[in-house]
């Protein structure tokens, strides 16, 4: 259940503040409490969920934030349905085609649409991975949510079935789960190519052309190419820490 507290919603994030909200159903009223120290005059932040991956931050709040900032850049990458699939075709490539791995494509997709539809901001994609640090060894790691769970399950018996041995089939769900990562890596250094060029060639109409740009305009393009940077750059930021390790 939602409520609109209008104070409460216009203070800004900040992924350490330590402020929490209460409601007295005595006196019927909220009072924000913070365990951090302001000085008189200071902004006081809340936080907006650590656990919130910066997708889910861009979309509902229209920012996003650095992986040196906060932890919001190691929570929520989403994969979609075809990262799954290519990922297991690219860590066995004799075993998973596009044929043999045709039923699963399916069904996942089918399930995929459910979600979109019944949550369109919530559920962009099918699979989640968070980058979250190892209590005792304090390495990167990767965790996967539910469904990718289930799914790598499913795919270790469908590879068993195809032929692949009992130590391929065990090593399976991590090697998918490393290559639906390094896809995306490569993925995110070409966005980011492109988004550069893409700005450089914006700039360069912009110097050649006579006529003056609307300034609110161009603020808000630059805004906006400056969030998805950020974006881009953090989740590239937060994968290099598992994929590091490994290459």
């Amino acid at each position: 259940r939602r409520v609109i507290l209008p104070l409460h919603d216009s203070l800004n994030h900040a992924s350490n503040a330590k402020t929490t909200i209460q409601y007295s159903a005595t006196t019927k009223t909220w009072t924000l409490i913070s365990q951090d120290i302001y000085q008189k005059g200071q902004e006081v932040y809340i936080n907006y969920g650590e656990t919130r991956g910066n997708l889910d931050m861009m979309l509902n709040y229209g920012f996003a934030s650095s992986s040196l900032q906060n932890n919001n850049a190691y929570y929520g990458i989403k994969f979609d349905i075809t990262d799954f699939i290519q990922a297991a075709m690219a860590v066995q490539p004799q075993i998973f085609t596009r044929e043999s791995l045709q039923n699963i494509f399916q069904r996942l997709s089918r399930i995929e649409q459910t979600r979109r539809h019944a949550k369109p901001y919530q559920d962009l994609a099918l699979f989640s991975i968070d980058i979250v640090q190892h209590p005792q060894s304090k390495q990167y790691i990767p965790r996967t949510d539910e469904w990718l769970r289930v799914t790598l399950h499913t795919i270790d018996y469908i590879g068993l079935a195809l032929g692949l041995s009992d130590e391929q089939a065990s090593s399976l769900p991590q090697d998918v789960v490393m290559a639906m990562l390094v896809g995306r890596l490569d993925e995110l250094y070409r966005c980011m190519d492109r988004l550069k060029e893409q700005r450089r060639k914006r700039r360069l109409v912009q110097n050649k052309d006579d006529t003056t740009t609307c300034e609110e305009e161009e603020e808000a393009v630059e805004l906006w190419e400056n969030q998805i940077e950020t974006l881009l750059e953090a989740e590239k930021m937060a994968i290099e820490k598992i994929t590091g390790a490994f290459f």
